[in-house]
């Protein structure tokens, strides 16, 4: 099952952050983490989609950020299957 991302503008225009959350919880439940400049879906490592809830798109720089932050510091990648 993938798993849901968005990606929260960082204070003052700088460094924005990615947060990634399970299926079940709505990206418009992430609205308390500030201003949501993309969302969307992450399935075997890939930020795809967009929120419906939020009415945001995913964008070429959050699976930049994904990467950067997420994928980085996983240890252990699991096996995609589809």
């Amino acid at each position: 099952m993938p798993a849901k991302y968005v990606v929260v503008r960082g204070f003052e225009g700088k460094l924005d952050s990615i947060c990634v959350f399970p299926a079940s919880v709505m990206h418009s439940d992430m609205r308390v983490l500030g201003e949501i400049i993309g969302a969307g879906f992450v399935n075997c490592g890939i930020c795809t989609g967009s929120s419906e809830s939020l009415g945001v798109d995913s964008r070429p720089d959050d699976q930049e950020l994904y990467d950067l932050w997420i994928r980085s510091s996983v240890m252990e990648v699991p096996v995609c299957r589809g």
